[in-house]
């Protein structure tokens, strides 16, 4: 398998909360509240200059988290530096200028990294004969500067890291979408930018939990459960097409 960079041309926060202690906390902001039907809201904590982080329970009972910020922003910088972080904690503390995970957090990373060594085991195909930085074809239209230089990169970290390995843009869209690509066993997470006026709702074809997304926003999603071969799409919420682009990038894990 290779990886596919596409381009399309169509017509046409809150503060800290902490998990289990009762009712899932409620967001100020009415998007977040609308793209948490699906799942339940563990945890929410903002950073920098407009960024959350979320941790959701899919209605499978697997865990889910999202990282987002307005394009351009400080927040979007620190976001986009994150991908070799490892961890949902140690992405904690790179959205934190270093700052140690509260125990909430340290705890569904935990959790998180339970479920995501189960899935892998559980996966149809191995991690390793998923994907590899040698299968990657990268065919890049230079004046989509953003989505090609900050979101739909190749890191090349010595470290363990996050590859590109479907990337899709389109100037003007209703919907667009990865190839049939994104595998839990590879701890896939799908990257999005919306660069258009209205939200935009991200899916994936494995799972019922689809975040809703606001205007000129960009970061990452990454589902739970036990999947091969699904795909990742974005859709606009109302009848006006915008430029958008998104991705799907694997867990490169580097020999040591």
């Amino acid at each position: 398998m290779k990886k596919v960079i596409g381009r399309t041309i169509l017509a046409g926060v809150v503060g800290l909360t902490a998990a289990g202690c009762g009712s899932a906390p409620v967001s100020t902001d009415d998007a977040a509240n609308l793209e948490e039907s699906t799942a339940t809201l563990l945890y929410s904590v903002s950073f920098a200059d407009g960024g959350v982080m979320k941790v959701v329970e899919q209605d499978d009972g697997f865990l889910g988290w999202l990282v987002r910020a307005p394009t351009g922003s400080e927040a979007s910088k620190l976001l986009l530096a994150a991908d070799s972080a490892p961890t949902l904690a140690w992405t904690y503390a790179a959205l934190h200028g270093g700052a140690e995970a509260p125990q909430t957090v340290q705890s569904l990373s935990s959790r998180l990294e339970r479920e995501q060594a189960a899935t892998g085991a559980l996966s149809a195909r191995s991690p390793a004969n998923i994907k590899s930085p040698a299968n990657i074809k990268i065919e890049v239209d230079k004046s989509l500067t953003y989505f090609y230089n900050h979101v739909c990169v190749r890191d090349g970290s010595p470290t363990d890291h996050y590859e590109p390995y479907n990337c899709q843009w389109s100037d003007s869209a209703y919907r667009i979408h990865t190839g049939p690509v994104v595998d839990s066993a590879t701890q896939d997470r799908s990257y999005i930018e919306n660069d258009g006026f209205i939200p935009v709702r991200h899916s994936l074809s494995a799972s019922s939990w689809h975040p809703q997304w606001p205007a000129y926003s960009v970061g990452w999603t990454q589902w739970g459960g036990v999947y091969a071969g699904a795909t990742a799409r974005l859709d606009v919420l109302e009848e006006a097409p915008v430029p958008m682009g998104i991705t799907d990038h694997f867990h490169q894990v580097v020999p040591r």
